[in-house]
């Protein structure tokens, strides 16, 4: 997680940002942040990942990211 100073809006995830999940959340304060709303997710320079957060932090703000997979079953039922 980021202790954010004020006026921050980048965060730097390079370090933790991993290529082999399908999904990346951002979180802050604890409160589910929404991509495309609430920040933007640029992976489009490998090792250079980072959030850009809509609305400029205030100091001491926690940004939090949390990653994982999952998968779709798909069962077809029929009678």
């Amino acid at each position: 997680s980021f202790t954010s100073i004020v006026g921050q809006v980048d965060f730097d995830v390079s370090d933790i940002y991993p290529t082999d999940y399908f999904n990346f959340a951002v979180f802050r304060n604890g409160l589910l942040q929404l991509q495309g709303l609430d920040y933007v997710l640029d992976i489009s320079v490998p090792g250079s990942e980072k959030v850009t957060l809509t609305d400029a932090c205030v100091i001491n703000e926690i940004i939090g990211t949390s990653n994982f997979r999952y998968t779709h079953k798909i069962v077809l039922l029929s009678a």
